[in-house]
């Protein structure tokens, strides 16, 4: 008798027009145990729908986060790059459940199946993202340790941790000897709940746009038992009737540029970045809504949640700190002769234990010690002054001048005989 075959893959997502292990006769032997299992069908169709129906049709925010989770699939079908989402709000809102619904369109919806712990390590993160390929990883805060390493690192102000899970690849690395060993790689969408955003004031602007912010406001239902039972006895189905749509559709590189062309319609100032990540949701939208049935969720509802580039910008912010931390060194402030003071504010010279100068204060601007700022910014917003000195000075944030034809951002400066490179800090659009 003839041997048969098992044709077997260590990734999950598409293979010519299959998409492993949900279409197709390829399996999944990933050496996970948990995302082995999870991904078992269990139940059926209907049943899933009964609990989740009725929020895919109420709940605009809980259908999009759904569509973030399943256009992993169409990322994967084009090669995009992965983007992030998050929904956030306060506490009992069901926030978990939203995620569960997530995972539920593919598979089992705990952290013994598709869903993970928010402050997993770098290498763990990086292995399962291979494995999913394009599988949407969702993250669930709840469980995390909110003082781990991990989870405080995906909320500081540089979030290298954003950049990493969106580069679609991970880290490199050798094996024994001098052989290199295949990066990691994936194309997907990540999932994530928290209390609050993971936007903060001085987030990097490249990590905020790529992340979508969902705001959760009320209750995911009002019937957690009936949904609880719906999608834990019922999982694994949605996955397989969105992804045979999606293999008949033709002319999908045409839909997502309508879907771009129609985000930037709708809301001219979204970013680039972020109208070519709603094109993949709007996408998913469709599809899902054709397998469902209407959702509470409409391109315009979306599109407000997607960043701006006023969003984004972080030039305001950046100038209003500089001025406060300035204001904190005070006593690490000189006055240059051409300064007038205003009202009764004193002249002495103010001098810290060090001696150190910081900035020297000019009529309409501080000459600042671009060493000291420098180091403020790296640690304020996890990057040098140079990453934004262009557009302060658009603003009128940093005066400029001009030296062999090029703008110059800083100059030599002095104080009783002492020479340092400054920037000029404008102190006028204060006064107007």
């Amino acid at each position: 008798n003839p041997l048969s075959i098992t044709r077997t893959s260590s990734r999950m997502g598409w293979y010519h027009n299959e998409f492993i292990p949900y279409v197709g006769d390829i399996r999944l032997d990933c050496g996970n145990d948990s995302l082995m299992r999870g991904v078992i069908s269990v139940g059926n169709f209907p049943g899933w729908l009964d609990g989740v129906g009725r929020i895919w049709r109420s709940k605009p925010e809980i259908a999009a986060f759904m569509c973030v989770g399943m256009a992993s699939t169409v990322l994967g079908k084009v090669g995009a790059d992965s983007f992030v989402c998050e929904l956030h709000g306060p506490t009992e809102l069901g926030k978990t459940k939203a995620l569960e619904i997530v995972a539920s369109m593919f598979g089992l919806p705990s952290t013994n199946g598709l869903m993970f712990i928010m402050d997993s390590t770098d290498n763990f993160s990086e292995n399962i993202l291979n494995s999913l390929n394009n599988v949407p990883m969702c993250l669930d805060e709840n469980e995390a340790r909110r003082n781990s390493f991990e989870f405080q690192r995906m909320r500081n102000p540089e979030n290298s941790w954003l950049y990493k899970v969106t580069a679609n690849k991970g880290r490199q690395r050798m094996k024994s000897g001098s052989e290199a060993e295949a990066p990691t790689r994936w194309n997907t969408t990540l999932l994530v709940t928290g209390e609050s955003s993971m936007v903060q004031e001085t987030t990097a602007e490249g990590a905020q746009n790529r992340l979508v912010s969902i705001p959760i406001t009320e209750s995911v239902t009002d019937d957690f038992a009936r949904l609880t039972r719906a999608i834990k006895a019922n999982y694994g189905h949605m996955a397989k009737a969105f992804i045979r749509k999606l293999t008949a559709v033709n002319n999908l590189q045409d839909r997502l540029e309508d879907k771009f062309r129609l985000i930037k319609t709708i809301r001219p100032e979204v970013t680039s970045k972020m109208a070519n990540n709603g094109s993949y949701v709007l996408v998913t939208l469709d599809i899902m809504e054709s397998i469902i049935g209407k959702s509470a969720l409409t391109p315009e509802i979306f599109v407000g949640y997607l960043k701006t580039k006023n969003d984004v910008d972080l030039t305001g912010t950046i100038y209003t700190s500089i001025m406060n931390w300035l204001a904190a060194k005070d006593s690490n402030t000189r006055y240059a002769r051409d300064y007038i003071p205003e009202g009764d504010e004193l002249l002495g010279d103010h001098y810290e234990n060090t001696g150190e100068i910081i900035a020297v204060r000019h009529n309409g601007y501080v000459s600042v010690n671009k060493s000291k700022l420098d180091a403020f910014m790296q640690e304020t917003f996890g990057k040098p002054l140079k990453d934004f000195q262009r557009r302060l000075a658009e603003k009128g944030y940093i005066v400029t001048s001009v030296s062999n034809g090029k703008t110059a951002y800083s100059i030599m400066d002095s104080y009783s005989g002492s020479k340092y490179r400054a920037v000029k800090i404008s102190t006028s659009l204060l006064e107007k």
